[in-house]
């Protein structure tokens, strides 16, 4: 079995989910022999907890305490490379660093993990894998094989050869800002602020980053900004702004190559003809179509809508080229795979199998997808509707009860018909609040049905004493 998650990106950028250009054509080729779930979804909007979904099959916060800088895979979880080495598979991970590495819990059950450099592209991790398969060439036992790129990850283009992919020459001033790590994280509401800068503070690993929490404060800063602050501001026309997709496009194109490579290979040695392979992602990318940028700002389709590709030569013939529109999300891989491999699914995993389903069993789709946003939302996702609840992070006190207790349409909870507004512009709330309310108390019994995780990463003693010798204090 190979799993490939390509991080950071979005349905409806890739060629088979609709984007004109067409930036993924190893991808698209692929999911045109295999089963596509065009509405599959992510369980949150960061790398980090969506990942750790898909391997436990449990929501973010069940897993461990919810806060973004302590959060990890606990020992106490049980992964699915786990239950897959239990039975007999050798198990191998290559991982591009960044939040998918052994520092957070990612390397449980491997045999061989592979870190290659923080946020890079798959340009690392796929020769490291091509390399273990042929040293295993001629093992009788099964494999499960983990790989992962971050080339969809800002900036955008940083990991690619093509800089202009799609036939446009003329220069502008997002292709050089585009490069720029910071760039889209200073983009509010089509507008570029440049004095504008989202403080760092330090993660229990020691290292330096972004606070997430700070999307919420950009509005009110581009509000009360000085004069001398707000000259510095370029707005970003329609073109700019499509300039930067295109940016976005290309780094897909460059993960499209490498992965497309991969298969190439699994091809040509015969290695695809009993083989299940998986692509999907963690979560996906806004590019303005609401005022923040990235991913962290919110549960929308933008940023959840993921694809999710079953194909290989594993695949029952019957499914191959095949499109399905039932409700799919992140926990359902664990169960997946754990039924592929003819062993029982991990305790307590939130997810149905989507093998069941493929061998004609019985398999309950479900009404709705529960999400967890990193910066303060939570949200229920139907086929055709989106409700999302804003304003208190996961660890918030108050969180269940103002869930439970507010007013559906008292300016805390968004509502959006996806079917007829994709790209979520219209709340709706108000009115359609019969409906939001029956989804509201679905949330609600979701909420109550968790259970509470409560594991915390600790810094380690050295990274402490390091920190202290710079003048940090724990």
């Amino acid at each position: 079995m190979v799993l490939i998650v390509i991080d950071g990106l979005r349905h409806d950028r890739t060629g088979f989910g609709g984007n004109p250009r067409k930036p993924s054509p190893n991808l698209d080729h692929f999911a045109a022999q295999s089963l596509v779930f065009d509405n599959a979804h992510s369980q949150s909007n960061e790398s980090l907890f969506s990942h750790a979904s898909m391997f436990t099959g449990a929501y973010p916060s069940e897993i461990a305490h919810p806060d973004y800088l302590q959060y990890l895979i606990p020992d106490s979880s049980t992964v699915v490379a786990e239950v897959l080495q239990a039975v007999g598979y050798d198990t191998a991970a290559f991982v591009a660093g960044g939040h998918v590495k052994a520092l957070f819990g990612f390397e449980q059950g491997f045999e061989h993990f592979e870190e290659g450099r923080d946020f890079g592209s798959f340009f690392d991790p796929v020769p490291k894998a091509l390399s273990w398969m042929e040293g295993r060439a001629g093992d009788p036992d099964p494999s499960f094989i983990f790989l992962h790129g971050y080339d969809m990850h800002r900036p955008y283009g940083k990991s690619s050869v093509f800089f202009k992919p799609f036939g446009r020459v003329a220069e502008s001033w997002v292709d050089e800002r585009s490069m720029r790590r910071s760039f889209t994280e200073r983009i509010y509401a089509g507008v570029f602020h440049q004095a504008f800068r989202h403080p760092r503070i330090l993660h229990e690993t020691g290292e330096r980053v972004l606070d997430p929490t700070s999307y919420r404060s950009m509005a009110e800063w581009v509000a009360q900004a000085a004069p001398d602050e707000l000259i510095q501001s370029l707005a970003l026309t329609t073109e700019d702004l499509e300039v930067m997709r295109e940016h976005y496009d290309a780094s897909l194109l460059a993960a499209d190559a490498y992965v497309g490579l991969f298969l190439e290979h699994l091809e040509a040695q015969g290695l695809m003809d009993d083989t299940l392979v998986i692509i999907t992602s963690d979560h996906g990318e806004g590019l303005q179509e609401h005022p923040v940028s990235n991913h962290r700002m919110g549960l929308y389709d933008t940023t959840t809508h993921v694809p999710f590709i079953i194909g290989g030569g594993a695949l029952p013939p019957q499914w191959r080229g095949k499109r399905s529109t039932d409700l799919t999300s992140a926990v359902d891989l664990a169960s997946t795979l754990t039924d592929v491999a003819g062993t029982v699914p991990i305790a307590g995993a939130r997810g149905r199998s989507l093998w069941a389903m493929l061998q004609g069993k019985p398999s309950t789709v479900p009404k709705g997808v529960y999400q967890e946003g990193v910066i303060g939302h939570v949200a229920l996702r139907t086929a055709e509707w989106r409700l999302v609840f804003d304003g208190l992070d996961l660890t918030a006190a108050e969180l269940d009860s103002d869930l439970s207790q507010l007013p559906v349409d008292g300016g805390r909870f968004s509502l959006f018909h996806t079917s007829a507004d994709p790209l979520e512009q219209e709340n709706v709330v108000v009115k359609y609040r019969d409906h939001a309310e029956e989804m509201r108390q679905e949330l609600v019994r979701i909420r109550k049905a968790n259970k509470r995780g409560g594991a915390r990463m600790e810094t380690p003693q050295a990274v402490k004493d390091m920190l202290q010798s710079k003048g940090g204090y724990f």
